[in-house]
C-alpha cells in the first residue's frame, strides 16, 4: 500500500499531546486521522515522528500513513485544502508527500529539534505559548552551562520517570540561547533523538543555573550522575516548541 508523509503544525493548548490515548479524544493524532478519514473514507493509522506531552507545541511535526486513494497522486493540494477545513483551527497541514513504502517517520528521522521561548515581561500574545520569567538572570551562565550539551552523552538526568526507551544516550549537534531580543529568549536545540521531558528539564536546570541557584559547572555533574532527582524542575510545557524532524531525500519519491 502507498505510504505518505505529512507535515503540519499545531498548538498544544488544547490537546492531551500528540500521541492517541485511550482516556482521552483530545490529541492531536486522534484529530488527524478522523480528518484523514473524513476526507479520504479509508481507515488509517497514522505514526508520528515522535511524541510530544500535553500543552506543547509544534512548528512542523511529521507522520506517516498508508493510504490506496489515488486522489493523493493527483489532487494532493486539494487534499490538503480538504483536511484544513474539518481540522481544528489549532492544527494545520502543510503539506503530504508519496514516499517509500518502507520509510518510516520516526525510525528514519536523521534529528530533531526543539525551541523553548521565555519572555522577559508580560505579553498578551504569548500567553500560553511561553515562559514568562520575572527577575534577573545571569545569561553568560546559561550560556556555559549549555555549551556542556554537546555531543554524545548519556541524558537519564533529564528523563522522566518510567520511559520505555532502551537507551537514554543522545547526540546533541546544536544547543544555543539567542538573548538579542531583551523580551523574548529564545533557547534551541537539535539532537539524533530525545527523551521524555528532556528539552524542559533542560531549559528548567539552565533557569535555575541563571538565577544563581547553581553554579553554571552543575550541568556537566548532572549529566554524570545520571539521576533525575539532581537535575532542576521542568519547565513548563507551554514553552515548548517541535520545529522539525530531517530526512534522506531518497525517501521521498518524485512526482
Amino acid at each position: 500500500m502507498p505510504r505518505f508523509f505529512i507535515k503540519l503544525s499545531y498548538l498544544g493548548n488544547a490537546y492531551n499531546g500528540w500521541q492517541k490515548q485511550k482516556n482521552s479524544t483530545q490529541t492531536v493524532q486522534q484529530c488527524i486521522e478522523s480528518a484523514l478519514q473524513t476526507v479520504l473514507r479509508e481507515q488509517l493509522l497514522l505514526t508520528g515522528c515522535g511524541r510530544t506531552d500535553t500543552g506543547v507545541h509544534a512548528r512542523n511535526y511529521w507522520a506517516h500513513f498508508d493510504c490506496n486513494n489515488t486522489a493523493l497522486k493527483t489532487h494532493c493540494s486539494a487534499i490538503v485544502h480538504k483536511l484544513n477545513s474539518v481540522l481544528p483551527k489549532s492544527i494545520v497541514i502543510h503539506s503530504i508527500y508519496n514516499v517509500l513504502d518502507t520509510a518510516h517517520a520516526r525510525f528514519d528521522a536523521l534529528s530533531r529539534s526543539y525551541e523553548y521561548l521565555i519572555i522577559r515581561k508580560p505579553d498578551p500574545f504569548y500567553h500560553s505559548r511561553a515562559w514568562f520569567i520575572h527577575g534577573e538572570l545571569d545569561t553568560h551562565a546559561m550560556h556555559q552551562a549549555t555549551t556542556q550539551l554537546m555531543g554524545k552523552q548519556d541524558f537519564k538526568s533529564f528523563c522522566k520517570s518510567h520511559g520505555q526507551q532502551k537507551t537514554t544516550l543522545c547526540s546533541v549537534s546544536s544547543a544555543v540561547w539567542d538573548f538579542s531580543n531583551p523580551d523574548l529568549w529564545t533557547f534551541t536545540i537539535s539532537a539524533n533523538r530525545f527523551l521524555r521531558g528532556m528539552v524542559r528539564g533542560l531549559v528548567g536546570t539552565l533557569v535555575q543555573i541563571g538565577q544563581h541557584k547553581r553554579p553554571d559547572s552543575d550541568m556537566l555533574r548532572i549529566l554524570q550522575a545520571a539521576d533525575r532527582r539532581i537535575s532542576g524542575p521542568q519547565a513548563p510545557a507551554e514553552g515548548l516548541y517541535f520545529t522539525g524532524a530531517e530526512y534522506s531525500k531518497t525517501l521521498f519519491i518524485e512526482k
